[in-house]
């Protein structure tokens, strides 16, 4: 593993991050969605759509978990860079 400078997040922590933000934001699309169909009186929307909307958030919360154990074990390894 190459040794990272500055604080700098590791690979890992980037895609963590993304996937946090990605989940989430589908879920809160998938509201949104929800909510518009529901004030127009639309019968257009697909049934999967709550399913994704109800997992989304469980699925980022778990995600953000493991992006700070991720981040929190790389700190204490490296203490002078958590100083900053």
């Amino acid at each position: 593993m190459p040794a990272l400078t500055d604080g700098e997040p590791s690979a890992l922590e980037r895609r963590l991050a993304i996937a946090v933000v990605s989940v989430i934001a589908l879920a809160v699309a998938c509201i949104a969605l929800i909510l518009i169909a529901a004030l127009i009186g639309g019968k257009w929307l697909p049934s999967g759509i709550g399913l994704i909307a109800m997992l989304g958030f469980p699925i980022g919360f778990a995600l953000l978990v493991a992006l700070l154990i991720v981040a929190s074990r790389r700190r204490s390894r490296h203490p002078d860079s958590a100083a900053s």
